[in-house]
């Protein structure tokens, strides 16, 4: 994973998994370590999947339902640690 992880370091991230209709919560904490060493770099990884119960989702992930809020949530971010938050 190393070696495929520092060709997109130094971006943010969208992940659309909207398409894959077996993915729940359990398989979203796959992305837990990832989303971890991504924010380490100052920078945001955001899922997008449809049918999931966000409210179930651990804290530690990122999680919407379309990629304008993926897109908005990033701005977010980028606004955050201008900031220094």
């Amino acid at each position: 994973m190393t070696g495929q992880y520092n060709t997109f370091k130094d971006a943010n991230l969208i992940l659309d998994i909207t398409h894959d209709n077996t993915l729940d919560i359990s398989g979203l904490k796959q992305f837990q370590e990832l989303t971890k060493i991504h924010r380490k770099n100052n920078k945001s990884l955001v899922i997008v999947a449809e049918n999931i119960d966000f409210n179930k989702v651990s804290a530690k992930l990122k999680v919407v339902p379309s990629i304008l809020e993926a897109h908005d949530l990033i701005e977010m971010d980028e606004i955050e640690r201008d900031l220094g938050f």
